[in-house]
């Protein structure tokens, strides 16, 4: 079997995400959307051409049996408060969960911050929802994986049988906040 367990989601509508204004305009999102022929400027259509062209993709690779499309949560300030200010992508669990119920060849991939108040609630539940793995990106979620806070959402983890999928180094699509959290071995708690 031939799975993609990195696939992007794009979304701009309310409830399902946001894309910032700051990123739609930077040189290399402008790109990415003229090469994959996303014209729309508007948070629906930009979604439905976002969805089509990845689903296109992904039913059009004969070899691949199922590609895990990953959400990716919001930013949260160190004590666990939402921070939109800083939230440059966010794709929603409800949107990629949704995506993969609708999509046979979709597997949804998570997205939990692991310094929300509901960090490891938010884990149970969208492992009973079907979640195959959970994504995480520091360098654009600031946080620090090694971080003590982080510890029980790994026990969840451990619990449920996820695989973390977790970016180290640095990234050249979204706003990077927090260069000190590239190095790998800030997992060797996981």
């Amino acid at each position: 079997m031939i799975i993609d367990c990195h696939v992007h989601a794009c979304t701009a509508t309310p409830g399902h995400g946001r894309l910032s204004e700051q990123l739609l305009k930077q040189w290399n999102v402008r790109f990415m959307r003229w090469r994959l022929g996303i014209d729309a400027t508007d948070g629906a259509a930009l979604e439905r051409q976002a969805e089509d062209k990845l689903l296109g993709t992904v039913h059009g690779a004969d070899k691949l049996d199922a590609a895990v499309v990953l959400a990716l949560d919001a930013v949260y300030t160190r004590d666990g408060k939402l921070d939109e200010a800083n939230t440059h992508l966010h794709v929603t669990n409800e949107y990629v969960a949704e995506l993969a119920d609708r999509q046979p060849k979709v597997l949804f991939g998570a997205s939990i911050h692991p310094y929300r108040p509901d960090a490891v609630a938010e884990l149970e539940r969208w492992a009973q929802r079907g979640a195959v793995l959970v994504k995480w990106l520091p360098v654009v979620q600031n946080f620090n994986p090694a971080d003590e806070r982080c510890w029980p959402f790994y026990e969840a983890l451990a619990h449920h049988r996820l695989p973390l999928l977790c970016h180290t180094g640095g990234e050249s699509m979204l706003p990077n906040l927090n260069n000190e959290v590239e190095d790998p071995l800030l997992l060797i708690p996981a």
